[in-house]
């Protein structure tokens, strides 16, 4: 063959330091592998949750939020995750949204309106917007006493609570809990989950916005439907029982009434009680009640505590049984006292509030006017109602319509404005009037030039819908706004003008900031990870992706990737592959994770790639297309070809070295067999030789001669005896160790515990003929071949007995603990110990762990030992400490599939 032992072995410890070096970039690439599928999930599900919030209607908002509560529950594998909201001054917390495991006990009905002094450190560390996190809540701080009280009555192990900010600040928190273990949660997570904060506080204050407009809205639909009503009435009963329905509509009373004035006292003829007229008599003077009061200040009048309220008749709150009301003044333009109407709540619903008041004394004012009108026909004044008529109901639905509203002449001269523009600019309509180039003045300096463009198209008779822009209030604060407009044209169609109507969008506008706010973040951290993000339409074309996966498109931004498909991009020719991969997705609703496949770009590069897709859903579960992400392991692909190039070489190199071992030790065998013998028979001939010169008489020179020669003799040939006996032993364990490469091995799980007793109960002699101590701790489990494992820990405890210290007591130790998927053993004496130039030495082959010390052995125990955990998927490792003792550690895996 040509090559000596020395030299095979030599060549197979450089192949094997090959082998370590690309095991350690492939198992640095799978560690990297592992963190980017996190990170990668993690992405995916931020991403899945901010992009599902954008265009929910706001019924929606809350099972968006239950369905993203349990989705992060899972995805993190905690047992409870929650929002709380605080009020508006952060004095109480309430349980808004919940989601709970499996048999994890739900706490939310149990935490409304929660005193937020109860817990006043943590209140503390949500208004200064920090995270609470506890991975023991029983290591929460002292000052934290209140609140670790409430988490362990919840039997909550690991806790971490995010606030959650808005435009206004601090609007409430979410929280993830881990009842049934203690969690840890990395700090890029705590980062996301702020982010994910962020993004429930902006739907919700997305919500509230939305339910705001809405219900302006329908309010403004009340007072425009009641405005035609009313305006078309000429009856008093008729206009005093629609202006009753029409408040309890705007404001989902259970009840109401109106009285009007006769004879200086507010008379009270019926009650609506959830729509059923009842007939009644009450009659107030001045001071009197709350009508009464309405009289003498002409005033507003709200409580929501009528049992308390010293304005309240008791008998008439008992008899009709309301604890809240609402009365409202009716007013004629002279600012004339005709009556007035009151709202009432039977049962716990909701307290009134001042836009209550706001909404209803705009009702007032129509109904002033269709009142007014009712009680002119009853007095034949039916000449100028017509007149009357139009030009109080333009008045009364312009002066209290919510937005903002303008008359511009032709010339662009502001001939009328309403009440609006105080609320939202906070200048009078008289200093609007007087506003040179109204409304310029008020407007933004970088919004003039939209202004002004908008204003020229107006004067010359075209209509505008929802320009935005910003208006700096008389204060200095700056506030949203989106401006429509339309032309006025008399009955004969002359242009008389336009309208403009302004509302204020500030909250939206702050939404929308704060949700592009998270957009860039989320971009941010696309970008930012170690891997390549898609996502298309059920078309196949891509809506969207990070900047490594545009690079490797060919594009300069990520812009540039929407609306293309692959058949466009470098990689077309394997544009059908993909594809076909996409349509298996989107049609079977399943993931494909984890796959190689190949890519060429234009310039020939070829690469490899590691992929996964899943099917991208909205918030309701329906496939709107595909998510997707790769890895390039091209280097990985060519770093794994040489691996296996070289475990070939080395299988080989094993082979031809098994086969020489296997040779070289049957063929010694026999020398070996004939010098013991030879040994043997020549100690047996000198001893005769040397009894037969004890018997016989020589010559005194010749005797001490003879003598002296004889007894030379023994050493030397003991010597050889001894060293023959050593070489058998050595070949012995050569036999060994090439055994191992061609034994069948069979992998099952093991009782670490039945083993170790086992073989102490075979060395049961050995140990107590050494006066050793011997502790076992309860082992954990592991899998490999059960005899080949027992194998190593008999030649462990055997080297820890033979290398005890003889001075000392000796004391073996045996305990064992896990680490990540493996169980980690360790095998500890308080022997002679190793030095560290002896510690890698020790395992290798014909090395002993005292080469200088009286312990025989042919050094091949250890090499055994490493040989065996090799082929068991296992390693073993060594820590000592010359004099004081040694810790062999001895790793395997926990599952037969590792």
């Amino acid at each position: 063959m040509g090559n000596t032992e020395k030299e095979y072995i030599d060549e197979i410890k450089k192949l094997r330091k090959k082998i370590e070096y690309y095991e350690s970039i492939h198992s640095g690439s799978l560690e990297t592998e592992r963190s980017h599928e996190y990170h990668l999930g993690l992405e995916k599900l931020i991403t899945n949750i901010s992009m599902n919030f954008i265009n929910l209607p706001p019924e929606k908002i809350d099972d968006g939020l239950n369905k993203a509560l349990g989705t992060l529950g899972e995805f993190f594998q905690v047992d409870r995750c929650y929002i709380f909201l605080y009020n508006e001054n952060i004095t109480t917390m309430t349980n808004t949204h919940e989601w709970c495991a499996n048999s994890i006990e739900q706490q939310k009905n149990r935490l409304q309106d929660t005193p937020c002094l109860t817990f006043p450190w943590f209140t503390g560390q949500m208004k200064n917007l920090k995270t609470v996190y506890f991975d023991q809540v029983a290591k929460a701080p002292p000052e934290a006493k209140a609140v670790k009280h409430e988490w362990e009555t919840q039997k909550i192990k690991s806790i971490i609570c995010v606030p959650m900010i808005s435009g206004k600040g601090l609007v409430g928190f979410v929280g993830f809990d881990s009842v049934q273990i203690e969690r840890q949660f990395k700090d890029d997570t705590r980062i996301l989950l702020r982010i994910v904060g962020e993004i429930f506080a902006n739907a919700l204050a997305k919500q509230h916005y939305d339910e705001e407009l809405i219900h302006k809205t329908e309010q403004l639909n009340v007072l425009l439907g009641a405005a035609e009503r009313l305006n078309v009435t000429l009856e008093v009963e008729t206009v005093m029982r629609e202006l009753v329905a029409s408040a309890m509509e705007l404001t989902k009373a259970a009840a109401g009434t109106a009285g009007l004035i006769k004879k200086n006292k507010m008379v009270f003829s019926e009650y609506n009680n959830a729509g059923e007229i009842i007939a009644v008599d009450y009659e107030f003077e001045k001071g009197y009640g709350v009508p009464g009061w309405i009289i003498e200040t002409r005033k507003p009048y709200i409580t929501n505590d009528t049992e308390k309220d010293p304005h309240v008749i008791p008998e008439i709150q008992k008899k009709l049984g309301f604890y809240n009301l609402i009365n409202i003044p009716i007013l004629n333009a002279a600012g004339k006292l005709l009556g007035c109407f009151e709202i009432h709540n039977t049962s716990n619903k909701r307290d009134f509030n001042q836009q209550d008041i706001e909404v209803l004394q705009g009702l007032a004012g129509l109904a002033a006017v269709a009142l007014e009108n009712a009680l002119l026909v009853e007095q034949q004044y039916r000449t100028n109602l017509a007149l009357n008529l139009s030009e109080q109901r333009f008045k009364a639905i312009a002066d209290y319509t919510y937005d903002w509203e303008n008359w511009i002449s032709p010339s662009g001269k502001l001939l009328w404005v309403n009440q609006g523009v105080e609320r939202i600019t906070g200048y009078s309509i008289k200093e609007c009037m007087e506003m040179k180039d109204f409304p310029l003045p008020m407007i933004l300096e970088e919004d003039k030039e939209i202004a002004r463009k908008s204003i020229r198209q107006a004067v010359k008779g075209s209509t505008g819908n929802n320009v935005e822009g910003r208006f700096k209030r008389k204060d200095g604060s700056i506030v949203w706004v989106a401006t429509s407009w339309q032309p006025i044209y008399d009955k004969n169609g002359v242009y008389q003008g336009h309208r403009s109507s302004i509302r204020e969008i500030t909250a939206r506008k702050k939404a929308e900031m704060e949700l592009r706010k998270s957009q860039q973040m989320l971009k941010l951290i696309l970008d930012t990870i170690p891997t390549h993000v898609f996502w298309k339409d059920l078309d196949l074309n891509y809506l969207g992706s990070n900047s490594h996966f545009a690079k490797d498109a060919g594009l300069n931004s990520t812009e540039e990737i929407i609306g293309k498909n692959d058949f466009e991009l470098s990689w077309h020719k394997q544009a059908e592959l993909y594809r076909a991969d996409d349509r298996k997705v989107i049609e079977t609703g399943k993931a494909r994770i984890n796959y190689e496949e190949p890519q060429t770009w234009k310039d020939g590069t070829h690469l490899w790639l590691k992929t996964s897709k899943v099917p991208l859903r909205d918030i309701n579960g329906n496939i709107i297309g595909i998510l997707g992400t790769y890895e390039d392991i091209t280097e990985r692909k060519q770093a794994q070809k040489e691996r296996e190039k070289l475990l070939k070489t080395l299988e080989v190199k094993n082979e031809e070295l098994e086969s020489i071992v296997y040779v070289s030790s049957h063929d010694l065998r026999s020398p070996l067999l004939n010098i013991q013998g030879y040994c043997s028979e020549l100690k047996q001939s000198i001893d005769s030789l040397m009894a037969f010169c004890e018997k016989n008489e020589f010559e005194e020179e010749v005797k001490h001669k003879l003598s002296s020669l004889i007894k030379e003799i023994p050493p030397p040939l003991q010597y050889v005896k001894e060293g023959a006996l050593r070489i058998n032993m050595l070949l012995d364990g050569l036999l060994r160790l090439s055994r191992l490469g061609v034994e069948a091995i069979q992998i099952k799980k093991i009782d670490m515990n039945k083993i170790i007793e086992d073989i102490l109960s075979n060395m049961n002699y050995q140990v107590e003929d050494s006066g050793v101590d011997v502790e076992v701790s309860q082992l954990a489990e592991c899998t490999g071949d059960p005899g080949q494992i027992y194998q190593v820990f008999t030649n462990l405890l055997d080297n820890a007995i033979k290398y005890m210290d003889k001075g000392r007591k000796g004391k073996i130790t045996i305990t064992s603990k896990i680490e990540e998927e493996n169980s980690i053993y360790c095998v500890q004496d308080n022997g002679i110990g190793i030095a560290d130039s002896h510690k890698e030495k020790a395992f290798q082959i014909f090395q002993r762990l005292d080469p200088t010390g009286p312990t025989r052995g042919e050094g091949l125990g250890l090499t055994i030992v490493r040989r065996i955990l090799d082929r068991n998927n296992g390693r073993i490792w060594v820590e000592s400490t010359p004099g004081r003792g040694s810790c062999f550690y001895v790793s395997l895996p926990i599952n037969i599939n590792q």
